[in-house]
């Protein structure tokens, strides 16, 4: 949940603050359901500041699938107690580590009769 991958130009400490911003961006999307978190002043605050919140980062050198050109990855652990607490500083609402699972209910009509159809059983009245 804390642990994240974007892409960096280079090792720049620039270059490295606007990836670990989106990094974290990523980090608290996966905590909230809020499409609009990034305009929380909380949120905003932390993201312009992510470097506070990391525990560690590394840097890698992905290969493309010819393996002639690589791109450059920033790998970066967050502190989940630190996240958390700007979290619950926000007001947002947070996803709970246990979420459900998607459920999807597809209803068929076939001849004029609906049934429901199941994952592995096909149509069913």
């Amino acid at each position: 949940m804390f642990a994240v991958e974007v892409s960096v130009h280079s090792q720049s400490r620039e270059d490295r603050n606007k990836a670990l911003g989106k990094a974290l961006e990523k980090v608290t999307s996966r905590l909230t359901s809020d499409n609009e978190f990034t305009q929380n002043p909380v949120v905003k605050s932390a993201l312009d500041n992510a470097a506070a919140y990391e525990d560690q980062y590394q840097y890698l050198q992905i290969p493309d699938r010819t393996g002639k050109n690589s791109s450059r990855v920033l790998r970066v652990t967050f502190n989940q107690d630190a996240v958390m607490a700007f979290m619950c500083d926000s007001g947002l609402a947070i996803w709970g580590a246990d979420r459900d699972k998607t459920l999807l209910w597809l209803v068929i009509e076939q001849g004029g009769k609906q049934g429901f159809f199941g994952c592995g059983t096909g149509y069913r009245d």
